[in-house]
């Protein structure tokens, strides 16, 4: 049996083991919080009833991974998540590392591992040939999560004192914008394709701002002018598996444009000719995307056929996810920048996700911001024929502390015009009336002195 100690602000699970010697001893494990303590109580409760428990005792970095993977892994990662970590452990980790004692490992150690890695070969995985020769530094980072979480483990498991991961320095990573397509591209791709299914696809993905994952899992019985969306992932081999959403907001509602649900009508008649003409031979799954024969239908089948209408058509190189950058993008930009409405469609577990990841700048609206300025500020004033393609020296500004005191210009108007010689009165008056309204048209020509003779008229 295990029992949990909290300890200030973290939670320990305690349990009894006997050593090799046959001395019984507590064991602690270490957790942040108290339902991950929970978790693993659970676990070792019923590992030790069914005979199954093993005691973590990992001495080098394979023995760990190993035990980390048994045990948190197989119950945390998704089925395409495990076998991608499990590929970085014995393509990368394992034949560099594996042999190093936990106590020998340390900062300075992690950093010289790290920069090393840039070297290596990348491995052919699932018979694809990698991109690139070399691992590139987004590889780099991705082990570099993997070793931090296990031996984060590890601690817990008391194993190790410290994470060396914690401060290790890391290759910098240029993050480079997702290529998309402006909205004018889109429309004329749509109307030069002539693959019916990509071109439902593209429709669903800019509309809905889906990934290919949910679109390729999307059954009919969700399909009501409003979605709920699964995920669809693949594992790498020739098994396609419809699985729950990774988070809560995955499952979302979206709101079809009346275009594209007709689309989605027409391709539910092809599907029953489909049963018709294959009969008992069709499988059905009830997928909106499917083989003639109901079989699912794969990502590269959609990824080709991409490949294809951008070659043939010479379109800008952009893969099948840019269609989500570029609907969050326009629909940002179409309801004014509402992110709360955009997250709602995308399914975006954090509104701060829509406003980092797809902060696409539109070059239409960038030029359309140039010429707004040049007319606002530069047209402002028409430039004289001799002006053109000179250098405008900028305006001088006047400030409020630059303008005359409407007070202090009447008063001194006024002893002008006091006791004035007597042959002279009315010739005066008549220039000191010309006079005060001149002063007073130039006044008023300013908005700012406008304003507060209007003000100190009304407290008069």
């Amino acid at each position: 049996m295990a029992s949990i100690v909290k300890r200030k602000n973290r939670y320990s699970v305690v349990y009894t083991v006997r050593d090799e010697r046959g001395n019984t001893r507590q064991k602690w494990e270490t957790y942040d919080t108290n339902s991950a303590a929970e978790k693993r109580k659970a676990q070792i409760e019923f590992e030790q009833m069914s005979g199954t428990f093993i005691v973590p005792s990992a001495k080098a970095v394979a023995d760990l991974l190993e035990e980390y993977t048994s045990v948190y892994g197989v119950s945390t990662w998704a089925m395409s998540t495990y076998e991608a970590r499990r590929g970085l452990m014995f393509n990368y980790i394992i034949p560099i590392i594996g042999d190093m004692k936990l106590d020998d490992l340390n900062t300075r150690v992690m950093d010289r591992f790290y920069q090393s890695l840039l070297s290596v070969k990348t491995k052919v995985t699932n018979n694809r040939k990698p991109t690139n020769e070399f691992l590139t530094v987004h590889t780099v980072r991705e082990i570099h999560k993997l070793l931090r979480n296990a031996f984060n483990q590890a601690v817990k498991w008391e194993l190790m004192s410290k994470n060396p991961c914690v401060n290790a320095t890391l290759p910098k990573e240029e993050h480079k914008k997702r290529e998309i397509w402006t909205a004018e591209t889109l429309q004329h791709a749509l109307e030069v394709c002539d693959d019916d299914i990509l071109s439902l696809a593209i429709n669903l993905s800019f509309a809905c701002s889906l990934r290919m994952g949910e679109m390729l899992a999307l059954t009919w019985d969700c399909v009501d002018i409003v979605f709920t969306f699964p995920h669809m992932f693949t594992t790498g081999t020739t098994d396609l598996v419809l699985k729950a959403p990774k988070t809560k907001t995955s499952v979302r509602k979206v709101f079809l444009p009346r275009t594209v649900a007709l689309m989605l009508t027409e391709r539910k008649k092809q599907i029953e000719k489909y049963k018709e003409l294959f009969g008992e031979e069709y499988t059905d799954y009830n997928l909106v995307f499917c083989h003639p024969t109901g079989r699912p239908m794969e990502n590269q089948v959609i990824t080709r056929a991409l490949k294809k209408l951008i070659r043939d058509n010479n379109l800008p190189d952009v893969v099948f996810h840019s269609f989500r950058h570029a609907s969050i993008t326009y629909k940002l930009k179409w309801n004014g920048g509402d992110m709360k409405s955009v997250q709602g469609d995308s399914g975006h577990a954090r509104v701060e996700m829509v406003a980092d990841v797809y902060s696409h700048i539109i070059d239409d609206d960038r030029r359309f911001n140039a010429q707004r300025f040049d007319e606002q500020f530069y047209k402002a004033k028409a430039l004289s024929p001799e002006a053109e393609g000179k250098t405008i020296p900028m305006p001088k500004f006047e400030t409020v502390k630059d303008l005359p005191d409407p007070m202090a210009v009447t008063q001194e108007e006024m002893e002008k015009t006091a006791e004035p010689p007597q042959e002279t009165v009315q010739e005066k008056t008549a220039d000191a009336a010309e006079s005060n309204a001149e002063l007073l048209v130039k006044l008023l020509q300013n908005p700012e002195m406008a304003a507060l003779l209007k003000t100190l008229a009304k407290n008069l």
